[in-house]
């Protein structure tokens, strides 16, 4: 608005007005202020200059009304005044948000993998960063650590996966996705091979058919290879105390101890030896466990177990009761001796024991399969000892 000199009665005039009206629009469109308006000032081209002054000439202004304004040109930014009558300043800087997130990035897509598991591989978030996973598409997911970049993601047989990964900051985030896709499982077949996780990393055992149209591992649990021969100490696999999951007490040298376990999982990889009746690794007896696929402690991978006491007889009884006739038979069988409940390994090359999944109908040991070179029989065995176990398909 321009003032010029004017008649008195104009500027009368519009003093008038502006007390009449209580409200002021001032712009070139003709438009009315907005109702919650004391002074509507609009343009298209130009803006509002408040008073420019100096800190000297801001601080002379006598008890400034709360909310008073000026462009304080010492400063170079906005002052208003608050209720006490201070001076407080408005300065427009554009300092942008730290830390601002990274690019996420989720790592690169795992189509078609074998199983139904495996370990993520996104970037790690750095200092001042979380980083967080989220399954946006597929059934039967569960990823294991959200936070964690590594974190072990387990899915279902068939199904696809779109997983995304978002690294935050408090000034914002960024995401990256990533397919998991786990292959479609075909009809298993006797002789197809078996891949799964034993003592921690990924083996792969042949398969190979038994009497009564079963199915066998084609080596014990432990051994490196199929036997070529009755004494191939590597064939001989590890010996496990009876009942005892895969938590590496069945290797050959593993370390002992004499304290009994309190109940099914001991908790540790040592070896139990005992002296004392019934020689149980367990403190209390438990007739339930290696019972049927996936029982309590079942060492043998999904949809294996360990074999009945009649179904290792079953395979007995087709030889000529030597064990040549065992290592001559599709499972081929080895000599890999024991270890006693005192934690000796004795008899290897000369002896086989093998466990079955049947504890005796009374007292307290379990029934297995022995054979020498020039017969075999199955016998009882304390649960303390350690033997061989061959899974088969449940």
């Amino acid at each position: 608005m321009f003032i010029t000199k004017k008649p008195i009665w104009l500027l009368l005039f519009l003093m008038i007005s502006l007390q009449t009206i209580a409200q002021v629009s001032i712009n070139s469109d003709g438009s009315s202020p907005d109702p919650s308006s004391m002074l509507d000032v609009k343009s298209d081209d130009r803006g509002f200059l408040p008073p420019r002054l100096s800190t000297a000439q801001r601080d002379a202004i006598v008890n400034p009304a709360a909310g008073l304004q000026i462009y304080n040109t010492d400063t170079e930014c906005l002052n208003y005044a608050d209720n006490s009558g201070q001076w407080l300043e408005v300065c427009g800087t554009n300092t942008a948000c730290t830390p601002q997130p990274g690019q996420a990035d989720a790592g690169v897509d795992q189509l078609e993998l074998t199983g139904t598991s495996t370990t993520l591989d996104a970037l790690a978030p750095v200092s001042g960063e979380t980083g967080s996973w989220t399954i946006l598409s597929g059934s039967g997911g569960n990823i294991v650590d959200v936070a964690s970049e590594n974190s072990f993601f387990e899915g279902v047989a068939g199904e696809s996966y779109t997983l995304e990964w978002t690294i935050s900051t408090v000034c914002g985030s960024t995401t990256d996705q990533v397919t998991i896709s786990f292959e479609t499982p075909v009809a298993f077949l006797c002789g197809d091979n078996v891949v799964f996780t034993y003592r921690g990393s990924q083996v792969t055992y042949g398969t190979v058919t038994g009497e009564n149209n079963t199915c066998w591992m084609d080596r014990n649990l432990g051994a490196s290879q199929v036997a070529t021969a009755i004494d191939d100490a590597a064939a001989y696999g590890d010996l496990f105390q009876w009942g005892r999951g895969d938590d590496g007490h069945q290797d050959r040298n593993s370390n002992t101890t004499s304290i009994l376990s309190p109940g099914d999982v001991p908790g540790h990889n040592e070896f139990i030896t005992t002296s004392a009746a019934p020689n149980d690794w367990r403190a209390t007896q438990n007739n339930s466990l290696w019972q049927g696929d996936g029982g309590i402690n079942d060492p043998c991978p999904d949809g294996w177990r360990v074999p009945t006491e009649d179904e290792l007889n079953d395979e007995r009884l087709t030889w000529s009761n030597t064990a040549q006739d065992a290592f001559d038979s599709n499972l081929k069988f080895t000599m890999p001796g024991y270890r006693m409940p005192d934690g000796t390994v004795t008899n290897e090359g000369t002896q086989a024991y093998y466990y079955s999944s049947t504890p005796t109908s009374s007292g307290a040991n379990v029934r297995f399969l022995n054979y020498l070179s020039s017969f075999s029989f199955m016998n009882n065995a304390p649960r303390a000892r350690g033997q061989s176990v061959r899974c088969i398909l449940d």
